[in-house]
């Protein structure tokens, strides 16, 4: 079916919960974005909220195109997909489901950077708890990549029970909503999650909090920490440089010669 044939009159914005179609110029998906950016320009000056963003959109797609219930799937530091936020109760049993960052069907639409949909659920990793909608027979889960700079953000993932408009202009109406969403979605990302610093000194306060003061130690450990540290900043830039030692030592500031001494000293694998 060619695109143009979803583009038939023009739509009222939504009444009695989705788009209402007219003869004119204008088509569906034209005017739904019209109403999808008034509504953005709402919701981005409120705050740096993930949840208050993602349940903004997701309400309004729930009035104008009936999408029933959704999630954020956010790639974690581990290269994981992780389910952080459920908009609806038919995706409730899904929060915290995880799956590394290729995997599946959602995996597939990161991969090729395009939106997907899926009528098998069942079979779906990041979909495990939520039978209830295994046996809908003519709903449909639309994931939608979120891309930013060229960097995978994550996934928004929709339920359409009862689709009110054609599969392919519902997937193209969730890629663009994914596609406008990422960068704001990219700032909060990094306005939320902690600094290095900030990280490390947590894990410190963990460490320390553990240890008997009035027990003397048989090593520094101040030696310790630095080793740790050390240990961990080369082995990420030997990854990073495919295991070249000169490429790794100028990422990290540093000479060749320093590098091997200290790959050495702390018996380090290259790889």
């Amino acid at each position: 079916m060619v695109e143009g044939e979803f583009y038939h009159g023009a739509v009222i914005p939504f009444q009695s919960g989705k788009f209402m179609e007219q003869s004119g110029s204008h088509s569906p998906f034209q005017d739904f974005l019209s109403a999808f950016f008034d509504r953005l320009s709402h919701l981005f000056p409120v705050g740096r909220d993930i949840h208050q963003l993602f349940y903004g959109v997701m309400s309004f797609l729930e009035k104008a195109i009936e999408v029933r219930s959704g999630l954020l799937a956010l790639i974690d530091e581990g290269s994981h997909l992780v389910v952080e936020y459920i908009y609806g109760s038919d995706l409730q049993g899904t929060r915290g489901n995880h799956l590394p960052l290729y995997q599946g069907r959602g995996g597939e639409s990161l991969r090729y950077r395009r939106p997907l949909a899926l009528h098998d659920l069942a079979d779906e990793p990041l979909l495990s708890g939520c039978p209830s909608l295994y046996d809908a027979p003519h709903s449909l889960f639309i994931w939608a990549p979120l891309f930013w700079l060229g960097e995978p953000l994550g996934l928004l993932g929709t339920h359409h029970p009862h689709p009110v408009w054609e599969r392919e202009l519902l997937i193209k109406t969730m890629g663009t909503v994914a596609s406008i969403i990422a960068p704001a979605l990219a700032a909060m990302i990094l306005w939320e999650r902690p600094s290095l610093d900030e990280l490390i000194r947590k894990k410190l306060e963990m460490v320390t909090t553990k240890m008997d003061p009035e027990v003397e130690r048989g090593a520094s450990l101040m030696a310790e920490i630095v080793a740790l540290v050390e240990r961990g900043l080369i082995e990420a830039a030997l990854q990073k440089t495919n295991g070249v030692q000169i490429a790794a030592a100028r990422l990290l500031g540093i000479n060749r010669n320093t590098l091997r001494k200290k790959i050495k000293e702390l018996g380090i694998k290259a790889p």
